[in-house]
């Protein structure tokens, strides 16, 4: 690939582009657009936010301060040849994702339309509430079902001295056997 003297001062010299990136983009409207255009519009909003952060940071807003540090910020991404080594591939996969964002957004936008979004958000908040009183229907049989189990153990390890006692153990067993049946039942049709 044989690069212009006007594409090897600004590309290779002054934004240190890498050889790789060059000859990813082949043509000289593919490396205006990708490589100096939408990354440059990206740094410069990121720069832009950037100074005006720092620039608030002494109470108040003051412009000498917000653009001297974006003027220092670029310079210092350019020249510590950080724009050719990490900017550009990030911004360039961050563009992409943007426009496919904005792109899904696009279509979704078109069937569910932005007006209706307090109706979708109420449907949202009701099928939630009945999710979180399912579960705690569902935790409470399961603890009760714990209990039923525990106690019908407790019953089971006794040893009654009496045959009426035996009885009254054999009919509270089998009521916990019932009690356990049922609440599987209810935990099953949740």
């Amino acid at each position: 690939m044989v690069l212009s003297p006007i594409e090897q001062t600004v590309l290779v010299q002054m934004l240190k582009i890498s050889s790789d990136l060059l000859n990813k983009y082949t043509t000289v409207q593919d490396r205006l657009v990708w490589l100096i255009f939408i990354p440059h519009v990206l740094l410069f909003i990121f720069i832009w936010i950037f100074a005006d952060n720092i620039a608030k940071m002494g109470g108040g807003v003051h412009t000498g301060v917000r653009t001297l540090v974006g003027i220092a910020a670029y310079i210092t991404i350019i020249f510590a040849g950080w724009y050719g080594t990490m900017i550009v591939p990030i911004f360039v996969g961050l563009w992409q994702m943007i426009l496919a964002i904005a792109l899904i957004m696009f279509v979704v936008s078109r069937f569910l339309h932005p007006a209706r979004a307090k109706e979708m958000m109420a449907l949202g908040k009701v099928v939630g509430e009945k999710i979180t009183e399912k579960d705690k229907i569902r935790k409470k049989l399961e603890h009760e079902l714990e209990a039923t189990e525990k106690m019908a153990t407790e019953i089971q390890s006794m040893t009654p001295s009496t045959s009426e006692g035996m009885s009254a153990q054999q009919m509270q067993l089998m009521q916990l056997k019932a009690r356990k049946a049922a609440l599987k039942h209810e935990l099953e049709s949740l």
